[in-house]
């Protein structure tokens, strides 16, 4: 049987988190049924490095502009350059992983004498995107018109994400698949043991909890100090907290850290190259957002052995409800989270009963378990 011609379509190959699930589809689907080709909507980001051996490389252009405004008018432009690279290379299906690429593909679509079959990969919460940022509302008016009648099939990270994308966009429930999001638990285990520098040691008997994320409102690292500070307190234990990251809320987050006297025990490092090394050196994970999709930090922490802590989002509810490997909260609820860090902290076998559940299910995560499952939604949508 010849191979199909798949092409994931995106809009660059900047670091995060769609794009490195692209990667991994690319890079562990079956060469022998799958020709695939990446193309981009601009030829930028740091990822473009790690494009697979045997996968092409294209792109619509050389860069994108900033500004949602610009951004709109831009991908416009796009749209008859998609549908010339759609005649010329006629690939059988077209995955996508963000709004933006999937809309040009829409639009593109029109015109079109042979489609190609098209597979949104829903990789945000849509209501929360159309509500909170800017030119939410153009952009649902636009997702909405021109991508549902396009898309055979949708792929959702979380049930959550199911369930909005199905109000949203008036999906049908048999039209969309609950898929998580991969992580790569060999390229982990080599990562989490590299020696790195500036990863200060723990003085004897402390504790460290490590919190990893943007630093950005929806991530809620302020709730995260607050809490933290309530349970240094109480706890027995001498206690830090480490947050990895970088983003607009640093000055607040300075400031609050300064305001409760625990510049010493809160630690602001930065965007790391490696976290897994950090990951490896704590002790407890804990994620404080007020809404995640899905939450690869969370499963990252799984795959290191940590017992983690988490907001009850759609992202932690899918990876953690009904196991023994971590302890959800309700988001936005400080007094459950120190509750919760407290509790934890004073318990050494908890701790490890929690952690040696973490890592056998952070296999159901890994890259060989979740590939094959879009594998297969490709499969099922391509005509006979």
């Amino acid at each position: 049987m010849a191979a199909k011609h798949l092409l994931l379509l995106n809009t660059n190959l900047a670091v995060g988190g769609a794009e490195r699930q692209m990667l991994h589809v690319a890079r562990h689907l079956d060469p022998a049924r799958w020709e695939t080709t990446i193309l981009l909507l601009a030829k930028e980001g740091l990822f473009c490095r790690d494009v697979p051996a045997g996968v092409q490389l294209a792109a619509l252009a050389p860069q994108q502009p900033e500004g949602m405004a610009a951004k709109l008018t831009w991908a416009a432009k796009l749209v008859p350059a998609l549908r010339r690279f759609l005649r010329q290379h006629a690939p059988d299906l077209v995955l996508t992983f963000l709004w933006l690429p999937t809309l040009v593909c829409a639009l593109a679509f029109r015109g079109l004498a042979h489609k190609p079959q098209l597979v949104w990969s829903v990789q945000s919460d849509l209501e929360v995107d159309f509500a909170t940022r800017w030119l939410g509302g153009l952009r649902a008016a636009l997702v909405k018109r021109f991508i549902p009648p396009q898309v055979a099939h949708y792929i959702a990270i979380s049930q959550g994400v199911a369930e909005k994308t199905a109000r949203v966009l008036a999906a049908p429930q048999e039209r969309i698949t609950v898929i998580p999001n991969a992580i790569d638990l060999a390229t982990i285990e080599q990562l989490k043991s590299q020696p790195v520098a500036g990863i200060p040691p723990k003085p004897p008997g402390r504790l460290r909890l490590i919190s990893v994320g943007r630093l950005a409102p929806q991530k809620a690292h302020h709730d995260l100090i607050a809490a933290f500070a309530l349970a240094a307190k109480e706890a027995p234990q001498d206690l830090e907290l480490v947050i990895l990251g970088e983003g607009p809320e640093r000055q607040r987050l300075e400031a609050l850290r300064e305001e409760l006297g625990l510049t010493d025990q809160i630690l602001l490092p930065g965007a790391v190259a490696n976290p897994y090394a950090w990951l490896a050196q704590a002790d407890i994970f804990v994620l404080a957002s007020h809404w995640e999709p899905f939450g690869i930090v969370i499963t990252e922490a799984l795959a290191v052995g940590l017992p983690v802590i988490s907001t009850a989002t759609d992202g932690g509810r899918d990876i953690l409800e009904g196991t023994r490997a971590g302890i959800l909260v309700p988001a936005g609820d400080v007094a459950a989270l120190a509750q919760a860090i407290a509790d934890l902290v004073s318990n050494a076998p908890k701790r490890a009963a929690l952690s040696r559940v973490a890592r056998s299910l952070a296999a159901q995560f890994d890259v060989s378990s979740v590939v094959p499952r879009y594998e297969a939604v490709l499969k099922q949508v391509l005509p006979p």
